[in-house]
């Protein structure tokens, strides 16, 4: 019997923002003054466990209550929003969004001190050093590699500190050519969480379907967007090179409005076919 090709494949989970409004972190105060937002996620996390990763955006930064707990529009909340992603199955995660800076450099790095403390959890968008964030990271997953960035079309107006740009990764195009370029031939997959895109607009701005169409042609298999806080298409661009989710919308706040208060959660499979020549293909699909 001759050689068939192999395939290898993970199914990945996807939900939007972890918006922690005042309401939010209020409900899940608890009788000894610690905060408690397990119970809020606690009918998700039989669905995620089914699925090998999953995603969400923090969009607000982990600075903890020792920083003073925020709302809008200068966010700031405690690090058991963390810890209960993590116990509901959350391990990729997005951190460069434009609330970044709502802390200044203190509330960056209390956010990777606190990642780094849990780190199965794989991470993109803030970092301590140019170093730390120019370094080559490389993830398997069942026998597939990727690599993951997040990056943020802006940061409110906050300025990093000078010298500093490490602490929140601003997107250019030059700045995710060379990310991509560095990893693109020593992976399978690339994924980029993107937060661009008009608030509270239900369909695809131009700036966003260039910066697609852009990431596209340097390699990337899936991107993931966020920051509209509401849903917007989802789409393969490019002959189905690159599959697209504009916008997955809010996944926790206590925004009003319908539309602000419905996400979407999409899965796709990431696919490696071995072929026999020795070659080998990668696919994204939305198995919906």
């Amino acid at each position: 019997m001759g050689k068939v090709p192999k395939l290898q494949s993970f199914d990945l989970v996807m939900v939007g923002d972890a918006l922690i409004h005042y309401g939010v972190y209020r409900d899940a105060k608890t009788s000894d003054g610690g905060y408690d937002f397990k119970p809020m996620l606690e009918n998700l996390k039989p669905i995620i466990s089914q699925y090998d990763l999953a995603y969400y955006n923090q969009e607000t930064i982990l600075g903890g209550t020792e920083l003073g707990l925020s709302s809008y529009p200068m966010f700031n909340s405690p690090y058991e929003v963390g810890d209960a992603f993590i116990d509901c199955g959350f391990d990729l995660v997005s951190l460069a969004t434009n609330h970044t800076m709502d802390k200044g450099e203190k509330g960056v790095l209390n956010s990777v001190a606190y990642w780094k403390n849990h780190p199965d959890i794989v991470t993109s968008g803030q970092w301590t050093s140019e170093e730390e964030r120019n370094e080559v990271r490389i993830y398997e997953k069942n026998g597939i590699k990727y690599a993951f960035f997040s990056y943020t079309m802006w940061n409110n107006g906050l300025n990093t500190p000078a010298g500093k740009s490490y602490l929140s990764n601003e997107y250019s195009e030059e700045k995710a050519k060379a990310d991509i370029e560095k990893v693109r031939d020593k992976v399978d997959a690339v994924i980029v969480a993107m937060h661009w895109g008009t608030e509270y607009s239900l369909g695809v701005s131009s700036a966003q379907a260039h910066e697609a169409d852009y990431l596209s042609s340097l390699g990337v298999d899936l991107i993931i967007g966020a920051h509209p806080h509401v849903v917007e298409p989802v789409e393969y661009i490019n002959d189905g090179k690159t599959f697209v989710i504009y916008s997955l919308g809010n996944f926790i706040s206590d925004q009003d409005g319908v539309e602000r208060l419905t996400g979407l959660m999409a899965e796709v499979s990431i696919l490696k076919i071995d072929n026999i020549d020795g070659t080998s293909s990668s696919f994204v699909i939305n198995p919906k």
